[in-house]
């Protein structure tokens, strides 16, 4: 092309609030101004919450008008300026006694809590109401809810108003003397790069008779029809965690709501089999693992109980107070259980028939892997994450998970995991696996290399190891399945208005580099703002060698098959539920 591409766009960022340190705890516990009494009271477990969310924040103490150096939060004391120390005397005072000793100053609120910034022998502890926070200090840890909300909120953009922000920054380089010192320019106008617009895929529901319907705008409705897949006999419960908010009779219409919904579906639910009230705050562990007591004293037998488990033939419907990041958090981790029904299937004649059926490839395996990395400076380890189908349409999955050490981005046990997975779907297909496309989420460009020499490795030995251990797969004389990896990372939105769903842009803005095949895909129509298409990066395509189109639209098809939406979803189901499990 000749000329170099600067990609520009807009990016959000959450600061701690400048100002008295006593204003930002007065705003993280969302106190009214001069409600100063509740400062006093917070408990221990208050404290090290605020402790935890403004440690390593800088601060100044000004005394008399003057700042001093810069001092780093390491958490807070509960005594405040009452916290005694032996002083260069040799006296025991009080924080209060030496500012007013030594300072002059009489604090005003000595109940506060104290704000320490050395620890161990010496630790040292300076007045709240001395404390300034510094400006211009980026948040690196995860947001609450409320406040990933309010970001979300205020920082939405239209694309015609995102166009008009990156434009107007982008004019900043005609004023830059490194770029005027070397004859260079950057254009202010954005680029033009042909795009292919992709048939989406099929949507199927039961009839009779079994019908489709075209998918508009990536996104679909269930309004008048019924799944073309359930489970039948079901074991479900009711536990509701905002007793104060939600009483019993409106739990009890919530519920009869529910099972309508469910049977306008197509989904035949009897009555819950266990409804309890739970107070926020009790173990909830061991509430849920009552309801699963509850279930097997239901079925009646351990083989019933245990065939009721692998089927996921149960579910917990929990009502959650709107603020609930903890008990939310613990439901997701104990298990993000559902019926087993699919709420809508691609159907086969469709997408999959363009790729699957027709290329021969009876069972086919799709993988989606991510590796999620604690918040910067949380001293806890990586979570790799691999998802994969468990039937040959690609419409089910399972996860697998692992622990390894933090900030490794490369998957440490990625060949037993792979190995596990190929063993799993065999068996519940009762055949060989004949290929296998394999997604990968949050690789850098930098890391290609890395990824590509071991985690291709490692497949590769997990493959051979399942078939040089398998007496079905020797007597069989299956070959060992074609791999095709494929680097999934977002990108930036369109150009004006939002595309619609199932533009691919595959030259223009790609890789110049023979040896990489790259794609653009915009799967999904966004809900609010500009959307974002993903990038889709093959570093190995031993399944559809230098045919990238099958695998566009391979793409475009899996990113309809995440169970819980009715609408597209940005990447692939399998990475999408990747990136999930890491966290849950």
């Amino acid at each position: 092309m000749g000329q170099m591409i600067v990609v520009v766009d807009t990016v959000v960022a959450a600061f701690y609030q400048r100002g008295r340190m006593l204003d930002a705890m007065m705003a993280f516990f969302n106190l009214r101004r001069g409600n100063l009494r509740a400062l006093y009271e917070l408990s221990t477990l208050q404290l090290d919450n605020a402790g935890k969310f403004f440690r390593s924040v800088f601060i100044r103490e000004e005394k008399g008008g003057v700042s001093g150096g810069r001092r780093t939060i390491k958490g807070f004391d509960r005594d405040g300026a009452h916290y005694q120390f032996t002083n260069s005397d040799g006296q025991e005072v009080t924080i209060e006694q030496h500012y007013q000793q030594v300072h002059n100053i009489t604090l005003v609120h000595p109940k506060l809590p104290g704000v320490i910034v050395r620890t161990g022998d010496r630790k040292e502890i300076l007045p709240m109401e001395l404390c300034i926070i510094e400006p211009n200090q980026l948040f690196k840890k995860a947001l609450p809810e409320v406040a990933t909300r309010e970001m979300v909120r205020f920082s939405t953009l239209r694309p015609e108003e995102k166009m008009v922000e990156i434009q107007r920054v982008s004019g900043y380089y005609q004023a830059s003397e490194s770029l005027v010192s070397a004859g260079m320019q950057v254009s202010r106008q954005p680029m033009d790069v042909d795009a292919t617009q992709m048939q989406p895929p099929l949507i199927e529901f039961r009839g009779p008779p079994t019908f489709t319907k075209r998918i508009r705008e990536g996104k679909w409705n269930v309004v008048g029809k019924k799944l073309r897949k359930t489970t039948e006999g079901c074991h479900w419960g009711v536990i509701n965690l905002a007793p104060t908010k939600l009483r019993s009779q409106a739990i009890e219409q919530h519920c009869m709501a529910f099972q309508k919904c469910a049977i306008d579906l197509g989904v035949a639910l009897g009555i819950p089999i266990h409804m309890q009230q739970v107070d926020p705050q009790s173990d909830l562990i061991e509430v849920l693992n009552k309801f699963m007591f509850v279930v097997k004293q239901k079925i009646g037998s351990e083989e019933g109980y245990q065939e009721m488990l692998g089927k996921r033939k149960f579910f917990i419907l929990c009502f959650l107070e709107e603020e609930a990041s903890r008990p939310r958090a613990t439901l997701k981790h104990w298990g993000d259980i559902q019926t087993g029904g699919e709420n809508s299937s691609v159907s086969q004649s469709s997408a999959f028939d363009k790729t699957f059926r027709n290329s021969g490839l009876r069972l086919p395996m799709i993988v989606g892997a991510d590796v999620g990395h604690p918040s910067p400076g949380v001293r806890k380890p990586s979570v790799a994450s691999l998802v994969y189908n468990i039937d040959p349409s690609a419409l089910t999955y399972n996860a697998l998970t692992a622990l390894q050490d933090p900030r490794q981005e490369v998957i440490a046990d990625l060949r037993g995991m792979m190995r596990t997975a190929i063993v799993d779907l065999q068996m519940r297909n009762q055949a060989a696996v004949t290929h296998i496309i394999f997604y990968r989420d949050g690789v850098s460009e930098g890391e290609y290399d890395q990824v590509k020499s071991i985690e291709i490795a490692d497949i590769k030995n997990a493959i051979n190891d399942v078939w040089n251990t398998s007496p079905n797969i020797q007597q069989g004389g299956f070959p060992k399945p074609k791999l095709t990896f494929i680097v999934v990372g977002k990108s930036g939105g369109d150009r004006t208005g939002n595309c619609p769903a199932g533009v691919v842009v595959n030259t223009g803005i790609t890789q110049p580099t023979p040896d990489i095949r790259d794609f653009y895909l915009l799967s999904h129509s966004a809900i609010i703002g500009t959307s974002r298409s993903s990038h889709y990066v093959v570093l190995l395509n031993e399944v559809f060698p230098g045919n990238t189109r099958i695998l566009e639209e391979l793409s475009y098809a899996l990113c309809h098959v995440y169970a819980k939406a009715t609408r597209s979803v940005s990447i692939p189901a399998p990475v999408y539920c990747a990136i999930i499990s890491t966290w849950n």
